[in-house]
């Protein structure tokens, strides 16, 4: 099973606000040493980074250099290009998978609907997921709004009946206050701060790492404490 240890910052892409602190390159580190360390992070960070080694310290070298300014400052701006570049690459190919029922049930307790039982078999996410929590979505964005991943709150976890296809059902699950877009495939459903359900098919889906605060209870590949 893939590690879910690694959390990530939710990025912005109008600002290079990501997990990689570029702002610390130092003139006095060897600039090969910076390179094999970042290109490191970038591939670890973005699934759709596909340079090799070669081709990533290549361009950084071969690139007109302007005397004018540091080596330093040019290394940090070319590091600053490159993950830019893959920010916007990431958030296109993530914007194009289709939004999971689970992302927005409504936005008010008396109209919060399911499509389905929300199953809790593979991760126990029932004994480890707690008020308060914070779900980091991964594999979540959108270009248009200009957001890399996703960030959501556990309100709690309730026991209700809802109509299913048109029977009731009682169940428990797992409760989200998120924010998210209106999407047309979820046409029923209001934009805005609405609830969420967290269940083992939405934290496949979007990668999902729990950000916990309760560290007795943290299992550690699932979680990080805060």
């Amino acid at each position: 099973m893939k590690s879910k240890i690694k959390l990530f910052l939710t990025t912005c892409l109008l600002a290079v606000a990501f997990a990689i602190p570029i702002t610390t390159v130092h003139a006095d580190t060897d600039t090969q040493q910076i390179l094999e360390e970042y290109y490191e992070e970038f591939k670890n960070e973005y699934a759709f980074f596909d340079q090799e080694f070669e081709e990533f310290t290549s361009n950084y070298y071969n690139q007109p250099f302007n005397s004018a300014i540091s080596e330093e400052d040019q290394l940090r701006d070319y590091l600053n290009t490159v993950n830019e570049h893959y920010i916007r690459k990431e958030a296109e190919q993530l914007s194009k998978d289709p939004p999971l029922w689970s992302f927005n049930i409504g936005n008010a307790l008396e109209n919060i609907t399911f499509e389905k039982v929300p199953a809790y078999h593979k991760y126990d996410l029932m004994n480890i997921v707690q008020p308060g929590d914070i779900i980091f979505e991964r594999k979540r964005a959108d270009i248009v709004l200009r957001y890399l991943h996703h960030v959501m709150i556990v309100e709690g976890i309730y026991e209700e009946t809802h109509i299913i296809n048109g029977k009731p059902e009682t169940f428990k699950y797992i409760r989200t206050i998120e924010a998210t877009d209106y999407s047309p495939i979820l046409e029923t459903k209001a934009g805005g701060v609405v609830y969420g359900v967290l269940d083992d098919e939405r934290f496949d889906y979007t990668d999902s790492a729990v950000l916990q605060q309760h560290k007795e209870k943290q299992p550690s590949h699932l979680c990080m404490d805060n």
